[in-house]
């Protein structure tokens, strides 16, 4: 009976503990030690916290918490197609060694350089690259996948970002991680759901509507010094 009667003195605490999204007048680390004083009325553990400091905390507070409870990368993964969770079938070996295709977009208004993957089942953006762009909406979900060389990629949530080619907006949910060596990697679901074509002898990549209309087109470009270094290493493996 006791038990039942602090949780539910706990939960009327916590609703009524309005959502925080940062100030001056209020630090982050103050509005969270009120929640986990709260919790501790029922020795509630790190992860039951961790849930009801996310509940509560909103925008740019909300992201300066997730900022600092996921730790910088110890090393990071070389860029390889990725696969999704799971191990490619393929036989060909040069799915694995083909070139990356790169093209330069507007990702979130912000001009940068794209990997485009239609070997990868999904759209990913390194968490370094996020954090330097305007973004809202990022969800949390902590995974492991695996690229094609079966190198586990730490993913810790996703979030919709918008791409631009030559004006053209699109949008797309990406999974974001912390030790991809790429900086934005656009998979097989952008491909298909914005009929991209891509065309290796005229080198670019062009966005057709449902009429076969050219609505955008982006050329292949040179990839960065650390791009084409992540490559390297990963055709020494």
């Amino acid at each position: 009976m006791r038990d039942s009667a602090i949780m539910i003195c706990y939960r009327e605490c916590l609703s009524n503990l309005e959502k925080f999204n940062g100030g001056e007048e209020y630090t982050i680390l103050q509005f969270i030690n009120n929640i986990e004083r709260i919790g501790k009325m029922i020795d509630a553990n790190d992860k039951i916290l961790y849930f009801m400091r996310m509940a509560k905390l909103d925008g740019e507070a909300q992201q300066e918490l997730l900022d600092k409870n996921v730790p910088e990368p110890e090393t990071t993964v070389p860029y390889v197609p990725y696969i999704t969770n799971t191990v490619s079938t393929t036989n060909d070996a040069s799915t694995t060694l083909r070139t990356p295709t790169y093209i330069t977009v507007q990702i979130n208004n912000k001009q940068h350089q794209a990997i485009v993957d239609t070997g990868s089942a999904v759209t990913i953006i390194n968490q370094q690259l996020l954090k330097k762009i305007y973004h809202t909406g990022f969800i949390y979900k902590k995974q492991l996948h695996k690229s094609a060389n079966c190198t586990s990629i730490n993913i810790i949530g996703e979030i919709q970002l918008e791409v631009k080619i030559q004006g053209h907006k699109t949008l797309i949910i990406a999974a974001v991680a912390t030790n991809l060596n790429t900086d934005l990697l656009l998979g097989n679901d952008w491909t298909m759901q914005n009929n991209v074509n891509i065309d290796s002898l005229q080198r670019h990549i062009t966005i057709i509507d449902q009429n076969r209309r050219e609505l955008a087109t982006a050329p292949f470009v040179q990839p960065s010094n650390l791009q084409v270094s992540a490559t390297n290493r990963q055709r020494t493996l």
